[in-house]
């Protein structure tokens, strides 16, 4: 075999070694962002067996002003078999052709740390990726988490606290 087959092969069973080292890193790493789901899921059962933490979507987002004389978001999200809205907190107060509109400070602050959360610098990022939901029974989803680090915000307790 000459040099140049012998460094050409060389190459290719560097670049395979490469691509086996990746693949084993996204392994690792799957497998940690499962350990920590189910030590998230341990913690939430052990507080309210009822609830449980799953992944989920955000299928589509939504800021409106139609209903309650209230601008309102909404973030559409779908999990295993389950589908919901999260949101639906008021970030300040007019409609379609009010005279007075007022904002809350609050509910900006609130967009920002969804945001935050799931990992965005845009609102209309978050359509299309996945994060993680306190899933309580029969109570509405307020607590969004991030997919990978242990990030979360719950919506109505910021709401009770600060608003």
């Amino acid at each position: 075999m000459n040099k140049e087959k012998i460094l050409e092969s060389c190459v290719a069973i560097e670049k395979m070694l490469k691509d086996i080292q990746k693949e084993a890193v996204y392994y690792r790493d799957i497998d940690s962002v499962e350990r920590q789901l189910n030590e998230i899921r341990k913690e939430v059962s052990e507080k309210d067996e009822a609830a449980r933490v799953e992944n989920a979507v955000i299928r589509d987002i939504t800021l409106t002003m139609a209903d309650h004389n209230s601008l309102v978001f909404y973030l559409e999200l779908e999990g295993s078999g389950w589908g919901c809205m999260y949101g639906g907190y008021s970030l300040g107060k007019g409609s379609l052709g009010a005279k007075v509109f007022k904002g809350y400070a609050c509910g900006v602050e609130c967009l920002m740390r969804v945001m935050d959360v799931v990992g965005v610098s845009k609102w209309e990022d978050l359509k299309g990726k996945y994060c993680r939901v306190v899933l309580p029974r029969d109570k509405m989803i307020t607590t969004i988490g991030n997919l990978i680090e242990d990030k979360w915000f719950d919506c109505a307790d910021y709401y009770a606290k600060n608003f």
